[in-house]
């Protein structure tokens, strides 16, 4: 077949598609309509997980599971704005880890919010001046992201959904190496390469920045400067790339937690966020755990951060396998209120579908 008679098929195909996705688009539309009648959230966790596990049970080939899902967040983005446009906070400015993440759970079809620091994030959530907003919790060098874990101690908002995204960190700069003096980044993406800095740059100063993306902005207005950062940060903030995979871990993943005022239902693979208090008296983190244990509740995350009411004091957060709802979790909710001086449940949401 030639060049042109196979052009021709997929300018049939691509006819075809886009009256598809048009007569899915007036779906949903109709959907809209009766979530508005119902006052229902237009952002549903559970059928986001639903569509993607369908989608990678159901995908032949030889179109890659990553880019069949890039391509049906769009759909979906634009199936937001249909029904409804969504107003989602990050941790700015653009082009930060932050403003990705958002972009990959929403798509581009959302309005977006950049914030200046985690807590503004949360309180714009609160304050209804977003629906919902992205905030890094977990990273798997580098632990708790503490900004978020201790905003939850100040702020009330629920965990609806989760999202891991890999990180790749590089050096920008419009400088060469050997001229670099200080580096700019987020506490954390320093952290998370801090042996190569050590080791390649151990004549600049590490500064600390309130994000990836405002260090590559620093980097751009400053002499002498590097920024740890992503790609899109060097594009956008018209940086060189001087080197690619600087952290120090080979899998360097972030969890992403999205805010929101609302509650999910059970899906069958759900996880349970959970913050606590434990009394001052011997055993007692080891007595909280136990019934967990006695209901076989696998704890896949344990945190823990000044209490900052008392002195070595500690608040201690913790993920467990299963939904709120679910009768195991609910009656291990019911015996660690008895024992806990503090009990609260962050949230029940699906578990993040990794490809």
């Amino acid at each position: 077949m030639s060049l042109e008679e196979l052009r021709s098929r997929i300018d049939v195909y691509d006819r075809e598609i886009v009256r598809l996705l048009n007569e899915r688009a007036r779906i949903a539309q109709q959907i809209g309509q009766l979530k508005n009648q119902r006052n229902s959230h237009i952002f549903d966790p559970n059928r986001e997980r639903e569509i993607y596990t369908r989608l990678l049970k159901e995908n032949p080939g030889p179109l890659s599971t990553q880019c069949l899902l890039a391509v049906y967040r769009e759909i979906m983005s634009g199936s937001f704005e249909l029904e409804r446009s969504l107003r989602v906070s990050f941790l700015g400015p653009e082009a930060s880890f932050s403003h990705l993440a958002a972009r990959r759970k929403f798509g581009s079809c959302v309005e977006f919010l950049a914030e200046t620091d985690i807590p503004s994030v949360f309180l714009a959530v609160v304050k209804g001046r977003a629906d919902y907003g992205v905030v890094p919790v977990q990273n798997s060098l580098e632990g708790g992201v503490n900004d978020a874990l201790d905003t939850f101690l100040e702020v009330e908002v629920s965990i609806c959904s989760e999202l891991l995204v890999p990180i790749t960190q590089c050096l920008l700069a419009k400088c060469p190496r050997e001229q670099v003096r200080r580096v700019y980044s987020k506490p954390q993406a320093l952290a998370q390469c801090r042996r190569w800095l050590r080791e390649n740059l151990p004549q600049a100063e590490c500064v600390d920045e309130a994000s990836t993306a405002s260090a590559a902005r620093r980097a751009a207005q400053e002499t002498g400067a590097a920024a740890v950062a992503s790609e899109i940060a060097a594009e956008v903030y018209q940086l060189q790339i001087l080197e690619r995979a600087i952290e120090d871990g080979p899998r360097n993943v972030t969890r992403f937690i999205v805010l929101g005022n609302q509650t999910t239902v059970p899906t069958g693979h759900d996880k349970t966020s959970l913050l606590f208090r434990a009394r001052n008296e011997p055993g007692a983190l080891c007595k909280l755990l136990l019934p967990l244990k006695e209901r076989n509740l696998n704890i896949t995350w344990l945190d823990y951060r000044p209490s900052r009411e008392l002195g070595w004091e500690y608040v201690f957060f913790l993920d467990i396998q299963g939904h709120k709802d679910d009768p195991n979790v609910h009656e291990a909710l019911d015996d660690l209120r008895t024992i806990a001086s503090y009990l609260r449940v962050l949230g029940s949401f699906p578990v993040a579908v990794s490809v």
